[in-house]
């Protein structure tokens, strides 16, 4: 009879695309720990295509357990019932290890204790079921040490993620006329910035860099872009609704700047080794990609403010907000030049195309 191979569920449930990225060195953590083990990674639906490709897990199961447009108190109990009994059935019990990683959640727990043996995350409302004693996860704190914290917990020491396996980070490549990246748009409206600073931005970053613009975002922002558009000066393109996240990762890998919202492709960005300025809201925009160096933020959202939002976004069960009077936005107050400081900081070649530098195959 051969060796019994080691069963490890992976959770990265209730996040988005930027927290997923975030926690992927996890994934290398696992693997590199335990080769011959069987990992099955449940994430969300939305944060899924981050996980598309790679050879961290064998087996991926989507989840939508906390899927936008479900309302009313009885039927989001009853969505998630259902759906954890769908996703229970998909994962499987006996596993010798769960690991739920950042803030988790009760049903998640749950689901953990009812899937294996030792259940390692942090405390919610049934912390009796884990086999682990953290703590509550801290919404302030570094969420990549958070996830250091919950791996050696489990028993594996974390690995220092210094690229995507797999991609190289060439930046600025010969040839390629020079261009920025800026990403405009997020669910809620406290997290964006006005159309005259984007427009503004994008003008001076044509004038005093020398550089094309290229906007991205999903197709229900192109219309927001392209009223960003009408107001420049400049000629500018828009992929809106045309790309997708590996799509991104090739525009990021050859771009000599991105200036973004507090959404995925700073962390994309990052990633691929490209000069990063964050405009940055509620959230605290922590850019730390296992060791990766850290882009520039931008934020003006004081972080007793930045707490009540999120408590707020998690009132819309619906998964976003565009009330643009909010009172709680803040970024309408950064100003432009604040942003140019912080692309001067970043020390691009003025006028000029960057040169290649490929930092890793």
């Amino acid at each position: 009879m051969g060796r019994r191979v080691k069963r490890i569920l992976m959770v990265l449930d209730d996040i988005g695309p930027g927290d997923a990225l975030r926690s992927r060195f996890a994934l290398a953590t696992v693997r590199q720990a335990q080769p011959e083990a069987r990992i099955t990674l449940l994430v969300s639906d939305v944060a899924a295509q981050v996980f598309e490709r790679g050879a961290e897990y064998d087996h991926l199961i989507v989840s939508r357990l906390y899927r936008s447009g479900v309302r009313g108190r009885w039927r989001t109990r009853i969505h998630k019932v259902t759906e954890l009994l769908r996703l229970l059935r998909a994962v499987g019990l006996r596993h010798d290890l769960v690991v739920i990683l950042n803030w988790g959640t009760t049903a998640l727990d749950l689901l953990g204790r009812l899937a294996g043996g030792r259940v390692v995350g942090y405390e919610n409302r049934l912390s009796l079921v884990l086999s682990s004693r953290l703590g509550a996860y801290n919404v302030e704190g570094d969420p990549v040490q958070q996830n250091r914290v919950l791996l050696k917990a489990a028993g594996l020491p974390a690995v220092e993620l210094i690229g995507d396996p797999g991609l190289a980070q060439t930046r600025g490549s010969q040839g390629v006329e020079p261009y920025a990246v800026l990403h405009t748009g997020s669910d809620w409206a406290c997290q964006q910035w006005t159309h005259d600073g984007w427009a503004e931005l994008a003008d001076r970053l044509v004038d005093e860099y020398g550089l094309s613009i290229v906007f991205t975002g999903l197709d229900d922002e192109a219309a927001y872009i392209a009223s960003i558009q009408a107001l420049m000066r400049h000629r500018s393109s828009s992929l809106a609704g045309r790309t997708n996240v590996t799509d991104v990762q090739d525009l990021l890998r050859n771009a000599s700047l991105c200036v973004s919202v507090d959404s995925a492709p700073y962390e994309l960005a990052q990633l691929m080794g490209t000069p990063v300025v964050v405009v940055a809201g509620p959230s605290s925009a922590r850019p730390q990609m296992g060791g990766l160096k850290r882009p520039i933020v931008v934020n003006r959202t004081p972080a007793d403010l930045g707490l009540r939002i999120r408590v707020c976004q998690r009132s819309h069960s619906e998964g976003h907000c565009h009330d643009y009077l909010c009172p709680f936005s803040q970024l309408p107050f950064i100003k432009v030049d604040e942003v140019m400081r912080a692309v001067g900081r970043l020390e691009l070649s003025r006028r000029s195309p960057v040169q290649a530098v490929v930092t890793g195959r």
